[in-house]
């Protein structure tokens, strides 16, 4: 699929300056240098919604949304190289049917996302909204990607479509614990974000009959 986009207001106004002033260039005048001064940018927001979360006979009425408005969003700035973050997790993961009480500690998984910038290689100065060629110090390159429960306002959505699951946590590294007392399969929701940029990840859980020694999957 191909998305032709054209930036209503691109940029929001000049960030700072980095040519010195009274200085000239090879590659241009002063004056033609100080019109190509870094602009914080105005990234674009890209979603996908429609009717409905899905309304399955094994889905626990307080687990699913079921027959609301499903959406997802994400923000896209083509100027960033520290793009939004992909999902790399399941559609569906399964755990053992575990309530608070319950012996042994709660069942708890990985939500995995990856970041489009690549740690390893010399990350690139963050001027503004976009970035420029020059090398940033390890102390102030992107923030890694934290994770927190999806709200309805991180979905774009009102809060009468959509309830995050209350027996779900994740902490900001991506570990996810998940409770429940009645099998069958739960939707939840996960945003992804680092330096304004966010993904929403949306997959099920599936719960089942403990059995010993029973690996998440």
């Amino acid at each position: 699929t191909v998305i032709r986009h054209t930036y209503k207001t691109p940029y929001m106004g000049k960030n700072q300056d980095i040519y010195p002033p009274g200085f000239t260039y090879a590659a241009g005048s002063e004056g033609e240098l100080a019109a190509n001064q870094p602009f914080s940018h105005v990234p674009w927001k890209a979603f996908f919604m429609g009717c409905c979360c899905a309304d399955l006979p094994t889905l626990p009425a307080v687990g699913g949304n079921a027959n609301k408005q499903y959406r997802l969003e994400t923000l896209v700035d083509l100027t960033d190289r520290d793009n939004s973050p992909s999902s790399r997790t399941m559609p569906i993961i399964t755990v053992p049917q575990w309530a608070p009480g319950d012996p042994g500690p709660a069942p708890h998984f990985y939500v995995i996302a990856k970041d489009q910038y690549t740690p390893f290689a010399d990350a690139p100065l963050r001027v503004s909204g976009g970035v420029t060629n020059y090398p940033l110090p390890v102390a102030e390159r992107p923030a890694p990607l934290k994770y927190h429960v999806a709200t309805a306002m991180d979905l774009g959505l009102p809060a009468s479509q959509y309830t995050p699951y209350a027996g779900f946590s994740v902490d900001e590294m991506g570990r996810a614990e998940f409770t429940a007392t009645a099998r069958g399969y739960y939707q939840v929701g996960v945003k992804v974000f680092s330096n304004g940029t966010k993904s929403i990840i949306d997959f099920m859980v599936r719960v089942v009959t403990p059995a010993s020694d029973m690996p998440v999957a």
